[in-house]
């Protein structure tokens, strides 16, 4: 049994392909054979890459640099019986982290209730030295379970090392702590939930499921700044939210910036790294911080209807064809076959060029944020079409004199009306009905109040 259990994965998995068997995959056999290495068995044997090394010894250091080569480049399939190394609901990230244990518990020496006391007491500090969990007959792990300092070093999939007193390092490493030829893991890792890392917002889908905000690079700039803040669905990181509290014990100035990073994720590879600075603003009345969070929403919303318009604009205008009705009626419309791609550049720069513009905007709410006459909103929208016509003219532009048909000019003037109109007092213009701004009555000459919704 020692024999058989000590032979390499990557052996097994190649048996299981060559010599395939009817009604079984070779994926499964593999997995089904590995999964019987439980952590208190015989280990398999160090591997580097997928070359089979029985005879070699590394010492820890360069078996740990061996670990994270297999881990990284040579990482098995995830499926039910290998937990992904970064996963939405678990506490943390993973992390390829090695710690010596002191005493008998390193040696290897000691009787089976020393091993278990004193793995019991570094475990109360260091969590990855404690039994792994498994998440079979659907158990899942919540903070109840485990330690509080598991968010910080998440174990959904450990590797432990069996360290030998004699040896000689193949790679000429020390060997004053030991060698290494064989591991242990183990499969079937914890499903975590109910998680919330200090550092992380968290959002809340309809069910009422907490996901952490992850980072995206089209949400780079000020559109994904609610995500700092919170609000509405979004809830602020614990760290953010105990800023206020904090702030005045410090004595410290209270505009301050927040810095927000993280990885862009797809499927566990790092597509990019995202940072910003957020504005932050603490304000001694919750009412106030209700008001100032409640109208920046808006104007964030408004934002991204006068980048939709934008975008919309500039493709009537490359893409716009006239047409009749069955009435006679002439018709402007965007042709079905119009690319997207057209309209992106003129985007992008919206969201950047509009940047500074929405931080002063912030600084004079947050002197005022009550803003009974919503004066403030008013100067955003108006901030807002004035930025946002001066981009349609750089990247629609008037056509060349050569090129200027009727249609074309047609075209041009449609756009650039319809565009403009999006930010009138009318109850249809889109950025107004976004910024909730009272629309005056052209007969009566009272104004109309928008529906307001609650402050989250």
């Amino acid at each position: 049994m020692a024999t058989e259990m000590a032979r390499s994965p990557f052996k097994t998995m190649t048996r299981c392909r060559t010599r395939k068997k009817r009604g079984r995959p070779a994926a499964d056999r593999f997995s089904r054979r590995d999964h019987a290495d439980q952590e208190h068995r015989p280990v398999h044997q160090a591997r580097s890459h997928r070359r089979a090394l029985s005879a070699l010894c590394l010492c820890r250091a360069d078996h740990a640099a061996d670990l994270c080569a297999l881990r990284r480049c040579w990482a098995p399939h995830v499926d039910a019986r290998r937990r992904a190394a970064d996963h939405a609901d678990r506490p943390a990230r993973g992390r390829v982290t090695l710690a010596a244990a002191v005493g008998q518990c390193a040696d290897g020496a000691g009787t089976a209730g020393d091993m278990a006391g004193g793995r019991s007491t570094l475990a109360a500090g260091l969590p990855w030295l404690a039994p792994t969990l498994v998440s079979d007959k659907k158990v899942v792990v919540g903070p109840d379970r485990v330690t509080d300092w598991l968010p910080f070093f998440a174990c959904p999939r450990r590797i432990r090392l069996a360290v030998e007193r004699e040896g000689v390092c193949a790679l000429g490493g020390p060997a004053d702590f030991g060698i290494v030829r064989q591991y242990r893991t183990q499969n079937y890792g914890a499903n975590y939930t109910d998680w919330t890392h200090p550092l992380s917002p968290y959002r809340t889908d309809p069910k009422g499921v907490r996901f952490p905000v992850h980072p995206n690079p089209g949400s780079r700039g000020y559109r994904g700044w609610l995500g700092i803040w919170g609000g509405g669905s979004v809830e602020a990181s614990r760290s953010v939210a105990a800023w206020d509290d904090k702030r005045r014990d410090l004595e410290v100035d209270p505009r301050a910036d927040v810095s927000a990073w993280g990885y862009d994720m797809d499927n566990m590879k790092a597509c990019a790294w995202v940072d910003d600075r957020v504005p932050w603003f603490a304000f001694d009345q919750p009412e106030d911080r209700k008001a100032w969070l409640s109208r920046a929403s808006a104007a964030i919303e408004a934002a991204g209807v006068a980048a939709a318009a934008l975008g919309l604009a500039i493709r009537r205008v490359r893409a716009g064809v006239f047409s009749r009705d069955a009435n006679g009626t002439e018709q402007f419309r965007v042709r079905e076959d119009a690319s997207l791609d057209l309209s992106v550049d003129a985007q992008s720069a919206f969201w950047a060029e509009t940047e500074p513009l929405f931080r002063t905007w912030l600084d004079k709410l947050a002197r005022a944020p009550d803003d009974p006459q919503q004066t403030h909103l008013r100067d955003w929208r108006d901030g807002l079409r004035h930025a946002t016509l001066a981009l349609f003219d750089r990247f629609a532009g008037l056509p060349e004199d050569g090129d200027s048909t009727p249609d074309a000019m047609k075209c041009w003037a449609k756009a650039r009306a319809a565009l403009d109109r999006a930010f009138s007092d009318h109850a249809k213009a889109e950025v107004t009905a976004a910024l909730k701004l009272d629309i005056p009555d052209t007969q009566g000459g009272k104004r109309r109040k928008a529906k307001q919704e609650p402050v989250p």
